[in-house]
């Protein structure tokens, strides 16, 4: 079972964004995200899509604590560039529920008691079944990214 996000990543209200984490697949971390009234960036019922980019960061972060083990705790991480960021939409509406997903897409160095450059792909989806009747993996993708990123991340 996975933890609650707050047991997952170190931001809290207002700044903690995710719901909820999904999935989590070894290089993959799937998370849900609900667009609400009186959330952090809400601006006449829409949010930037540029937030995406904390979505993501935030969805990485979960990454980091649930790929921890006793031998190898997870340690702070700093977003230290996006190298690319492509939005096809420019704001997400009020409500909307979102899928985000990051996968791993390197670690230089390999080992993970130094001191580390980890490198992601994501994306963000609008979501349907969100964890229909208690079921996360019910969640799933609809049509192409809306938010499509490279993150670096130094550990």
């Amino acid at each position: 079972m996975i933890p609650a996000v707050e047991q997952l990543i170190p931001h809290r209200p207002p700044m903690q964004l995710l719901e909820r984490v999904l999935r989590w697949e070894g290089d993959r971390v799937q998370a849900e995200v609900l667009v609400a009234a009186g959330g952090t960036f809400l601006d006449q019922n829409k949010v930037s899509a540029v937030v995406g980019l904390e979505y993501l960061a935030q969805a990485a972060s979960a990454f980091f604590t649930l790929a921890a083990s006793d031998h190898n705790p997870p340690r702070p991480g700093m977003l230290i560039a996006c190298p690319s960021f492509t939005c096809a939409v420019d704001t997400f509406d009020l409500d909307a529920r979102l899928l985000i997903t990051v996968h791993l897409a390197s670690r230089l160095p390999t080992a993970r008691e130094h001191n580390a450059l980890v490198k992601f792909r994501g994306e963000i989806h609008a979501l349907q079944n969100p964890g229909q009747s208690g079921n996360p993996s019910a969640a799933t993708a609809i049509g192409p990214a809306l938010v499509s990123a490279e993150l670096s991340v130094y550990l």
